[in-house]
């Protein structure tokens, strides 16, 4: 037997007869019959009584009907549940953001998406690297801005890459590394420097692209807000990365410049999510418009 088979013995004792169940569940009558006859054969024994009126539970039949009627509740409990988590699911999208001072880049990004009809909620949540991918990896964010390299090393994640982010070495106007007609590595290593994560791809690559050196000869101090660590920088002789972009912002001009003779420090970032999940409407959507608007 199988659960259709069971809901139509289960809509027979709900309606009282094969006439009134058939009508209800919207199939012939000669279906219910069939799958009644089908139950009881495997049964081994009546479950209705057939009367001209209409049918009535056998007494051997009562406990199987009992125990149908539950199945059958759960069923369609499970079934409600799941409509309602999917509905949940495009109602709301979970975005992780990795390291912390990359959620400001996705600000054109996320305007744009609220500024789209047919709304949903946005749930936007940043943090170390590796705390966000294990925060994918169990479902508790659906979406992931990250550095490329970390998350290719996930094979449960499908990723879409984004457009390099250019990082450069700045400083206050007026810093003393600014008095010198070049700079060498020597000279950016008297001063200490302020990144966002200290996550492979961000510090080794850029220290030894930058000072020559590995990351422990260097003086790092680790803050992920990038506003208290412009407030630091514009106070005091550290030096911090900014995004190439902003570095041609006023803002940026007002209080900062470029440490001259400085290569550019490029980070791959990717979109990454469950491979085995498809994209829901609100992952569709963020894509989109991150396509439009990447963190750069």
């Amino acid at each position: 037997m199988n659960l259709n088979q069971l809901r139509h013995v289960v809509m027979v004792y709900r309606m009282g007869s094969f006439t009134a169940a058939s009508a209800e569940l919207n199939v012939s009558q000669s279906s219910v019959t069939k799958s009644v006859a089908w139950v009881e054969r495997d049964l081994g024994y009546a479950l209705f009584d057939r009367r001209a009126r209409g049918v009535s539970v056998t007494e051997a039949g009562r406990d199987f009907i009992d125990r149908a009627l539950r199945i059958v509740s759960d069923m369609d409990r499970l079934a409600a549940d799941a409509a309602t988590g999917r509905a949940e699911r495009s109602a709301l999208l979970r975005v992780g953001v990795a390291p912390p001072s990359v959620e400001g880049l996705l600000n054109r990004a996320i305007r744009a998406l609220l500024r789209e009809p047919d709304q949903f909620r946005l749930h936007v949540q940043a943090g170390s690297t590796q705390k966000a991918i294990a925060l994918l990896g169990q479902g508790d964010i659906d979406i992931l801005v990250g550095p490329t390299e970390e998350l290719s090393r996930e094979p449960s994640f499908a990723l879409e890459h984004l457009p390099d982010f250019i990082g450069r070495i700045f400083c206050r106007r007026g810093h003393p590394l600014l008095m010198n007609g070049t700079v060498d590595g020597k000279d950016l290593r008297r001063y200490p420097i302020i990144v966002p994560d200290l996550s492979p791809p961000l510090v080794e690559q850029l220290v030894r692209t930058v000072y020559g050196v590995g990351s422990s000869q260097v003086h790092l101090h680790i803050i992920d807000n990038f506003p208290m660590v412009a407030s630091i920088i514009e106070n005091t002789d550290a030096l911090g990365v900014a995004s190439s972009s902003y570095a041609r912002t006023k803002t940026f001009l007002r209080k900062f410049e470029l440490v001259p003779d400085t290569p550019d420090h490029p980070l791959r970032f990717s979109v990454a999510r469950r491979a085995r999940w498809l994209p829901s409407p609100p992952m569709a959507r963020f894509l989109n418009v991150v396509r439009r608007y990447p963190p750069t």
